[in-house]
């Protein structure tokens, strides 16, 4: 099921989101959610990658903090750290 230029592309979305969501507190089956999302890449015809696995102990960020180059940035860290108990649900 190829994703189509300028579309929402709202099914990979919901699956992503998905299983972000059902992963989210599970260190132990992280590599069971990469392979479900990579699966997605196949599925979707989509550029989906392992930009880079963190270690216990290393800073972690989102993939939304990776999409929009914001790994790092001092001011979205805070924001995250002082906000992560806010749901966009």
């Amino acid at each position: 099921m190829p994703l189509e230029w300028g579309s929402n592309n709202r099914p990979l979305r919901e699956e992503l989101d998905r299983i972000i969501g059902d992963y989210a507190d599970s260190d132990e089956r992280l590599r069971e959610q990469v392979a479900l999302i990579m699966r997605l890449a196949s599925k979707y015809d989509a550029s989906i990658s392992l930009v880079r696995e963190t270690k216990p102990g290393e800073p972690c960020f989102t993939c939304y903090q990776h999409s929009f180059g914001l790994v790092g940035v001092e001011s979205v860290n805070r924001s995250l750290d002082e906000n992560w108990h806010i749901s966009l649900d």
